[in-house]
């Protein structure tokens, strides 16, 4: 993957958009010494599961993917971005978005204000044979 598949992505479709409700708590409130998740981790996950699900999307198929990830919410506050990421991917894997985020080449995620706390997720698919993004 280079930077001008990167910005090649604008002008593909995704494969799929969703919007989750809410924001994925952070890696330190998600996990109950660093094994189990918390029960608020837990609930935003099994939303986040059926809001996937939803789509109707589903690849068995073996692909390379790249994931844009809003987290969007009417204040920014102190808390960091990538501490959000890994709830939203496992949920993409439970969801059967794909078959594991190992797959996943790259992605991008970032803050955007909003009027209220919202996950926005696109996923495009890389093309192997080309080392591009596939159109």
């Amino acid at each position: 993957m280079t930077l001008g598949d990167v910005f090649a992505i604008s002008s593909v479709t995704p494969l799929l958009n969703v919007e989750i409700p809410g924001l994925p708590p952070s890696l330190w409130a998600s996990y109950h010494h660093g094994k189990h998740l918390t029960q608020p981790a837990r609930e935003w996950r099994d939303t986040a599961i059926w809001c996937l699900r939803g789509t109707g999307f589903k690849s068995n198929v073996p692909a390379r993917y790249f994931v844009l990830l809003e987290l969007v919410s009417p204040a920014r506050g102190r808390w960091d971005v990538d501490n959000r990421e890994k709830l939203v991917f496992d949920a993409m894997t439970l969801a059967g978005v794909w078959p594991d985020d190992s797959q996943m080449d790259g992605h991008i995620s970032v803050y955007r204000k909003g009027r209220e706390q919202l996950t926005c997720v696109s996923l495009w698919r890389f093309g192997a044979e080309t080392g591009g993004v596939r159109r």
